[in-house]
């Protein structure tokens, strides 16, 4: 029997990778516009920070990290506790010494971190969209111009996508989502540590930030290796959606003070030139 990849399985991945480049375009210019505090080049420094941390360190970590796919239950465990820990390295305190460094100034206002975060995790979304859905396209164009498939990697595509776009994409669009607004809340809360990095309290938020992240990522490749079903990864998007709530409640308690100061610099200017 002919064995064909449908082509909607073409066309639906290319109007969610159309969808996301839109939404960065759309999220660039509404932050320029409703976070008038900003650096306007804040959104161009997440891009830059991902690209860094993840694009070029953590592939190149990769590139030489053996394939643990056929090992033992245990050896899956500890790579995916270490694939799990090295991101959190990478991507936090990569962020903590872009916050520390390169936004520190008279003007390092919190509204920084909120384009940042926007910056950053609207890029991560479109590049590992793009690198996987290239790789099925070329995968899908392989199939449909053999005759037969031989290749295993082949063969568990076709099974995949042969009835259409598998449930586990569709819920992978739904993280990618989230993914951006939980990039916009590590970024607040790191950007606040930042301020007050030697202040207790604030430590605390960022190691808290810091094990939320290994957390994620950890059960993402925990549930990858050992092929569990699309049921787990809601425990994924549980924490996701709690986090991102916390975040929220954080940013609101914790820059309302920066607001007033905000408000009250205005009052005195506006006195000041009466």
């Amino acid at each position: 029997m002919e064995k064909n990849i449908p082509s909607i399985c073409f066309i639906l991945p290319s109007i969610f990778l159309g969808f996301f480049i839109i939404i960065q375009i759309i999220d660039f210019f509404l932050s320029i516009k409703y976070f008038k505090n900003a650096k306007k080049l804040s959104f161009l420094y997440g891009m830059i920070v991902w690209g860094i941390v993840i694009g070029i360190v953590y592939d190149m970590i990769l590139l030489v990290f053996p394939d643990t796919s056929d090992s033992s239950a245990l050896i899956k465990i500890l790579s995916s506790l270490f694939l799990g820990l090295l991101p959190a390295i990478l991507e936090d305190i990569g962020r903590l010494i872009t916050f520390l460094y390169i936004f520190k100034s008279k003007n390092n206002h919190y509204e920084n971190s909120v384009v940042f975060g926007i910056g950053y995790g609207g890029f991560e979304s479109i590049v590992l969209l793009a690198i996987e859905y290239i790789n099925y396209f070329i995968s899908f164009n392989k199939i449909n111009n053999s005759s037969s498939i031989d290749d295993k990697s082949l063969m568990k595509t076709y099974n995949d996508f042969k009835d259409g776009l598998p449930a586990a994409e569709y819920m992978n669009i739904v993280m990618r989502i989230f993914g951006i607004l939980y990039h916009t809340t590590s970024s607040v809360i790191i950007f606040r540590s930042s301020l007050d990095i030697k202040n207790r309290k604030y430590l605390l938020f960022f190691i808290f930030v810091f094990f939320v992240h290994f957390l994620i990522d950890s059960l993402a490749n925990i549930f990858s290796k050992f092929e569990l079903n699309a049921f787990w990864n809601f425990t994924i998007l549980g924490i996701t959606i709690g986090y991102i709530i916390f975040g929220f409640f954080f940013y609101k308690k914790e820059y309302s003070d920066q607001k007033n100061e905000d408000v009250k610099k205005e009052l005195n200017e506006l006195s000041n030139e009466n």
